[in-house]
């Protein structure tokens, strides 16, 4: 057979009027999270090496019993 068997449970209506659904705005939107998140995951990313490696350009500390007696 090389039709397909129709559902008899649900009536015939012929091909649909309604225009497709506009998915170009979809994936653009879906394009733009997923940058999103992928540029968190980056700056989570640098902030850890960041915060593993220390402060690198930090002054000496001053006490007060540092200067000549």
């Amino acid at each position: 057979m090389s039709r397909q068997r129709d559902d008899l449970s649900l009536p015939h209506t012929g091909p649909s009027d309604a225009p497709p659904p506009d998915l170009g705005r979809l994936d653009r939107i879906a394009g733009l999270v997923f940058a999103v998140l992928i540029a968190m995951a980056a700056l989570v990313a640098l902030n850890s090496v960041v915060t593993a490696r220390g402060p690198q350009n930090e002054a000496p500390v001053e006490t007060a019993d540092a200067g000549p007696a």
